[in-house]
């Protein structure tokens, strides 16, 4: 029997790429202060889960605006509570989306244009 974990036999087996990248960039790291000052941010799902972490972190990383779409302003508007009581200097935007429909897709990349004056950029 072999002395390597079960785990990392499993991990070889079903490796779909020729190499694996398992660093944390200093750019994604929300805890490198203003590693992310003046960025501007667009979230979807951001009213729970790893949406919301997501939101949570790039407030930590000192994003200057962050849009928060989902189906639940409700909750997005909880989401934007914490991120404010946590960076009061981020801009932060809660838009009501469902990403299924194209319509209301259309509507949020309007309202990123005309809220701070360009299109969406990937």
């Amino acid at each position: 029997m072999s002395d390597t974990p079960l785990n990392v036999h499993l991990f070889e087996k079903f490796q779909f790429t020729k190499k694996n990248y398992r660093d944390v960039y200093p750019a994604l790291e929300s805890s490198v202060v203003e590693s992310q000052a003046g960025k501007t941010v667009i979230i979807t799902g951001g009213s729970q889960g790893i949406g919301k972490a997501i939101a949570l972190a790039f407030a930590k990383a000192s994003a200057q605006n962050l849009i928060l779409a989902s189906r639940s302003v409700a909750k997005l508007e909880t989401t934007k509570a914490e991120i404010l009581k946590m960076n009061s200097k981020s801009n932060v935007l809660v838009v009501g989306v469902d990403t299924t429909c194209e319509a209301d897709v259309e509507k949020l990349e309007k309202i990123v244009k005309d809220t701070f004056g360009h299109a969406v950029r990937p």
